[in-house]
């Protein structure tokens, strides 16, 4: 999703998501959300798609709509967020963390014949 602001881009990365989620877990046709929302379908469907994102006044209404408290809404956005960058963050430096743990490992038990960790057991190691 591209924005002016780099900064808004990863703020709001999943708010669409979190929408659609709510949205089908209460059963909510996409044309009745955006009905109450006051919106297009279309306009909505970007939304959940994190194509657009809606200005306060449209996150407001489709809150309002989906009864969630748009602060709840957010933070269940940002917390999605952040648990993909980790996500991300750890992904990308597996090779590192892995080689880390087990450097770690030999210098800890120097007599111990080598062990290689498997990807889950280094990474929860370096946590």
């Amino acid at each position: 999703m591209k924005n002016a602001n780099s900064n808004s881009t990863i703020e709001v990365l999943n708010l669409g998501s979190q929408i659609r989620i709510l949205r089908l877990l209460r059963k909510i046709p996409l044309t009745e959300l955006a009905d109450k929302a006051g919106i297009s379908k279309t306009y909505l469907s970007l939304i959940e798609a994190n194509e657009k994102v809606p200005d306060i006044k449209i996150l407001f209404s489709i809150c309002e709509a989906l009864e969630i408290k748009a602060h709840e809404l957010l933070m269940k956005a940002h917390l999605e967020n952040i648990n993909d960058i980790t996500e991300r963050c750890w992904e990308d430096n597996y090779d590192k963390i892995r080689k880390s743990v087990n450097l770690i490992g030999s210098k800890l038990y120097p007599k111990e014949e080598e062990i290689e960790f498997s990807k889950e057991e280094s990474l929860m190691l370096a946590r």
